[in-house]
């Protein structure tokens, strides 16, 4: 029973995340929020990978993020969470 329970948190953490946007909140708030259903993921049992994390913030974002959202797909190597911050931040 309490792996079913762990189940169901994590199943309803990773559609919270899939169904995140961004709207009127600032680029801080969204974060809060995301990082925040992020933290609930490792106390059921499942970590969140950094790239899985970044997909969805990047997923929430409005259509006016396109540049920043191009520029993070069009990198060579992979971006931290922390520096996708920066960068939304600087747009923002």
């Amino acid at each position: 029973m309490l792996c079913a329970q762990e189940r169901a948190r994590v199943i309803a953490a990773r559609m919270a995340l899939a169904t995140a946007s961004k709207g009127s909140s600032t680029i801080g708030e969204y974060f809060s929020t995301m990082k925040g259903l992020a933290d609930e993921m490792p106390s059921a049992g499942h970590r969140l990978e950094d790239e899985e994390l970044i997909c969805y913030i990047l997923t929430g974002l409005d259509m006016e993020y396109n540049p920043v959202v191009s520029a993070v797909a069009a990198r060579v190597e992979p971006i931290s969470v922390g520096e996708l911050y920066t960068q939304l931040v600087t747009f923002e």
